[in-house]
């Protein structure tokens, strides 16, 4: 059942950058440039409330400049990051609702760009989250996440810094018996690494993937690099702690 790996594909596997501008349209407006930059650079924070208001940030700036690819590409990053801090299901399915349909729009009318099939990736991962098994198997959902993640990849591979070979290295590395795959899920988080050495989720990713296939001392080495990324400010549940616990568990 491949319902329970999507956690791991919409929230963790994200730390990435605002993206490329789309040389066709004229430039925005600079407040809402501004407010943008601002906005993606507060989801990335270490603190549940400032990563809310930099989502909110996003939502503004879409409002006041809609159907543009930089502000859609801004509320996708924004209904995936509520989503993410959201507790109560109907709450996760609401706002991964948005951002997925939001992602089809930048599928619509940017379809050579990997941005719209990366963060329809990332929703549909949330929205089966919210929705659970049922969900997840009668709608087909974790074949949707592969598909677009593939999709991202074929456009720019290095988008967001291996983003979705992140996505797709956790995906191959929980999927059960017999459709786990240790040597696919390597493939990609070595990719992913290779472009995002610093990021804590490459490097756990990486590690537990190397630590299955019998590669303790590589992995150690990686659980060893992610926790030293630990910093005071950060939540009990980000990624560095949960690399520390690894190296505790596994010594």
């Amino acid at each position: 059942m491949r319902w329970y790996v999507l956690y791991w594909v919409c929230g963790a596997a994200l730390f990435v950058g605002s993206g490329s501008r789309v040389q066709a349209e004229a430039p925005l407006p600079s407040a809402i440039q501004k407010m943008l930059k601002e906005g993606h650079r507060l989801t990335q924070a270490n603190q549940k409330m400032t990563r809310i208001r930099g989502a909110y940030m996003l939502l503004k700036a879409y409002e006041s400049a809609p159907i543009r690819f930089e502000t859609l590409v801004g509320v996708c990053r924004a209904t995936n990051q509520l989503a993410f801090e959201a507790s109560d299901n109907k709450e996760i399915q609401r706002w991964a609702k948005k951002g997925w349909e939001h992602a089809k729009m930048l599928i619509s009318r940017w379809p050579d760009r990997a941005e719209g099939y990366f963060w329809s990736a990332i929703n549909i991962g949330q929205y089966a989250r919210g929705g659970g098994v049922w969900v997840a198997m009668t709608q087909g959902l974790a074949g949707k996440i592969e598909k677009m993640a593939q999709e991202s990849i074929k456009r720019s591979p290095s988008l967001y810094h291996g983003g979705a070979q992140r996505i797709l290295g956790r995906f191959y590395y929980k999927l059960p018996w017999p459709m786990r795959n240790l040597q696919k899920s390597l493939g990609y988080l070595q990719t992913s690494y290779r472009l995002a050495p610093k990021n804590p989720a490459a490097l756990l990713f990486l590690a537990d993937t190397l630590w299955d296939l019998g590669k303790k001392t590589e992995a150690r080495s990686l659980y060893q690099g992610c926790a030293a990324l630990w910093q005071n400010d950060m939540e009990p549940q980000a990624t560095p702690r949960t690399c520390q616990k690894r190296l505790q568990e596994r010594r």
